[in-house]
């Protein structure tokens, strides 16, 4: 996972890392290992309010693809972003 082009973070199971959000918002290029080497899967901005603590979980199925609740599909990993007030 890279963000804002400049900082990455290599996402292990069961492990954090905490980036920094500039200008109020996050953007991110969540990128997987496929046989041909680096393939990004998305990309996107995730508004960070400073009132607000802001935690993304990436997810990661044996599966080809994730079957949301709504019935969209997606692919083998899945962003999930959780909000909560910060106070």
């Amino acid at each position: 996972m890279r963000f804002s082009g400049k900082q990455k973070a290599d996402l292990k199971p069961g492990r954090d890392s905490v980036i920094n959000a500039a200008n109020g918002r996050a953007v991110y290029e969540l990128s997987y290992k496929g046989p041909k080497g680096w393939e990004i899967q998305e990309n996107n901005v995730i508004p960070v309010r400073p009132t607000e603590q802001t935690q993304l979980i990436v997810l990661k199925s044996d599966n080809s693809y994730f079957l949301s609740s709504d019935g969209a599909a997606g692919g083998f990993m899945q962003i999930v972003i959780l909000r909560r007030s910060a106070s």
